[in-house]
């Protein structure tokens, strides 16, 4: 008799799931930083037809670190019913030093600004402040002289971002070390696998293990298009 093919892949999915969520995430990271640095190679980048603001700019290559940190702020919560804006923050608030730009713009609108915008149509939106009426333009640079380099303890660091009343400059050089960077706190957070108490936790998540969460997460991540949802999650054998 034939096998159903909808239960073989759910025990292919199931087979991939026993690998340590640690090891799935260090692979993937090692494929992101790789696909980062192709979009942002000097050689590559070559004059630009955009605006005078957006001279230098790949956006793209942040749209894409945006959309992981969405990713992986499902995993971190468990999320099997698809992710957004709020995942990406929640993951930004824990593992990311990117958290600080919420001091001037919610996270939730630097996310649309410079992921939705970037990937729905071409360059970032700007962001208008109503009761100040004036608008915030999203920046981004590759690489530029002088620019993104702060001074702290008597070393030189490179900065994240910028911040202006007119600007939002992103400097994808610190931006992609602050990725891998929280991405390598993540799979710590991971491999220490131990609950926490956070606010932004439901009941039910708080007594599962980052583990469990991670492994229901990524099982919804292979949901076949077009099938229930309620039957695919249930058929996950990490609840």
């Amino acid at each position: 008799m034939k096998k159903n093919p909808i239960d073989s892949y759910k025990q292919e999915v199931n087979n991939k799931l026993r690998k340590k969520p640690s090891e799935i995430i260090r692979k993937s990271l090692n494929h992101w930083d790789s696909t980062i640095d192709r979009l942002l190679r000097e050689e590559d980048l070559g004059p630009t037809e955009r605006p005078h603001y957006l001279t230098f700019a790949i956006y793209e290559a942040v749209a894409i670190i945006f959309s992981k940190w969405e990713f992986l702020g499902g995993l971190y919560y468990g999320k099997q019913n698809g992710t957004g804006g709020k995942d990406f923050k929640r993951f930004v608030e824990k593992f990311s030093e990117f958290k600080e730009v919420n001091k001037h713009i919610k996270l939730g609108d630097v996310y649309s600004m410079f992921r939705s915008n970037t990937f729905h149509s071409d360059a970032p939106a700007p962001y208008f402040v109503k009761n100040e009426n004036r608008l915030i333009r999203g920046l981004v640079l590759v690489k530029q002289p002088g620019f993104g380099i702060k001074e702290h303890e008597g070393s030189k660091q490179e900065e994240i971002f910028l911040y202006n009343k007119d600007y939002l400059t992103i400097y994808c050089s610190g931006l992609k070390k602050d990725f891998k960077s929280s991405v390598e706190r993540y799979i710590k957070y991971l491999e220490e696998n131990r609950g926490e108490d956070r606010e932004d936790l439901t009941a039910e998540q708080k007594n599962k293990t980052p583990e469990v969460r991670f492994r229901q997460g990524y099982w919804y991540c292979f949901m076949p298009k077009g099938m229930n949802r309620g039957e695919w999650n249930s058929a996950c054998k990490f609840q």
